[in-house]
């Protein structure tokens, strides 16, 4: 067992009926995040945070993001073009990929 890992069975957190279907977008914007959720990590050595949430996007002007934080995107229905600004390489998202985006990330 890793020695930063507690002998002691910790609890699942259960969160019911977190969705995405009806986040509405305001007036004038094609993106909003919503339904966050946040818990402390469990590990004795960090006083990190996972949050989670859902991002929805409607077509609309391209919205560009730094990130000063890891974050991770999954796709749900739909399609979207991320493009990577280190690399110049546009891609294609559909239902069931996953993206991540690391500390010092543009796209």
């Amino acid at each position: 067992m890793q020695a930063n890992v507690s002998n002691k069975i910790v609890p699942l957190t259960i969160i019911k009926g977190a969705g995405h279907e009806h986040i509405p977008i305001p007036d004038g914007e094609c993106a909003i995040i919503a339904d966050f959720h946040s818990i402390k990590s469990q590990r004795n050595d960090s006083d990190h945070y996972l949050t989670t949430g859902f991002y929805k996007v409607v077509p609309g002007p391209t919205r560009y993001g730094s990130y000063d934080y890891e974050e991770t995107k999954y796709v749900l229905s739909g399609q979207i073009d991320v493009t990577d600004e280190a690399t110049g390489i546009t891609h294609h998202l559909v239902a069931g990929d996953w993206a991540f985006f690391h500390v010092g990330s543009k796209a």
